[in-house]
């Protein structure tokens, strides 16, 4: 038989004695692009869910108005969490350049877990950092 974490282990009703602290940035490192960038220039990718509906050339006309992304890039990443801390809301991202950014996540298809203190042994009726 597997070993049973106890509830001290789980951390179940203690309250959260955790303070802020700043985690390392996630570094990236140094890469060149340059090779990518030339020979994806003129790429563009996407779908359209709905042609009934919304017709590909409309689409098409209307994306060069969206294309200044400085600021507004989003991507999806699949992560490993561990289920007996709270979940990461924010993170710094250092480049090889020194420069550090935040980046937030948004978690998706996680229904059940508390809004106050991000945990997902428990929902927010039950928790008890919400004294």
């Amino acid at each position: 038989m597997s070993h049973r974490y106890s509830r001290a282990e789980k951390g179940k009703g203690l309250a959260s004695t955790s303070t802020c602290v700043r985690e390392e940035p996630i570094r990236f490192p140094e890469i060149d692009h340059s090779v990518l960038i030339e020979a994806n220039k003129l790429t563009l990718i996407g779908r359209v869910l709905n042609p009934d509906m919304t017709k590909p050339k409309a689409v098409l006309a209307f994306l060069p108005t969206l294309w200044p992304t400085a600021g507004q890039i989003s991507g999806k990443v699949q992560v490993e969490i561990n289920a007996l801390l709270p979940l990461v809301t924010r993170r710094s991202i250092q480049f090889s350049s020194g420069e550090d950014i935040w980046i937030e996540f948004e978690y998706e298809s996680l229904h059940k877990h508390c809004f106050l203190c991000m945990r997902l042994d428990h929902e927010e009726q039950e928790c008890g950092s919400a004294n």
